[in-house]
């Protein structure tokens, strides 16, 4: 039997804030998660639970810190829908975007779903923004989080076709504190 952690966000503002008073409620991201309950993927993401809606997923490095490889969310945070689904109404605070998934990309855990690792890897890889600590920090952690030798992540970052790959490839080898190839 798997027990689901509780979504909080769905509780009065009055009772939600008695509750941290008490310490029977601790902030966890943007949310709050039960004292009692371990500070892991599953229970972070139902913290963020007020922010998955209509389908989205956490992405970027909102879902890295979901995966505990990264020691904020982010702000904004960061959510994916699928590419093509419905628009929803902008929500402050929340960074949405669309993509293309395949099958092993997405991560249900409880009623809510993530990137995987792998995936929150690759797109950070290939933001076009800044690549700061924060980023190089959550990379870092998803690298030891996916059972895949580096060279095989590396090989895959060579050879994908997507925007700012060469920015991608970059970043992998600047991570593992390889040289950078010469292109021709």
């Amino acid at each position: 039997m798997h027990v689901l952690p509780p979504r909080y966000d769905l509780w009065p503002l009055p009772v939600q804030r008695a509750m941290l008073l008490r310490g029977a409620l601790i902030e966890c991201g943007p949310g709050l998660r039960g004292a009692a309950w371990p500070d892991c993927p599953k229970v972070r993401l139902a913290a963020l639970g007020a922010y998955l809606t209509r389908g989205v997923v956490a992405a970027h490095l909102t879902a890295a810190w979901v995966w505990e490889a990264a020691s904020s969310p982010g702000s904004p945070l960061s959510v994916a829908a699928v590419a093509g689904s419905a628009r929803t109404n902008r929500i402050p605070g929340i960074q949405r975007c669309e993509m293309r998934f395949q099958l092993d990309d997405v991560i249900r855990l409880g009623e809510f779903g993530t990137t995987s690792p792998r995936r929150t890897l690759h797109d950070l890889l290939h933001r076009p923004s800044p690549f700061g600590e924060e980023e190089r920090e959550a990379c870092a952690g998803l690298l030891s989080l996916i059972e895949e030798p580096s060279e095989r992540i590396v090989h895959t970052l060579d050879t994908t076709r997507r925007p700012h790959a060469r920015l991608a490839r970059q970043r992998i080898r600047e991570l593992l504190g390889q040289q950078p190839q010469t292109l021709p």
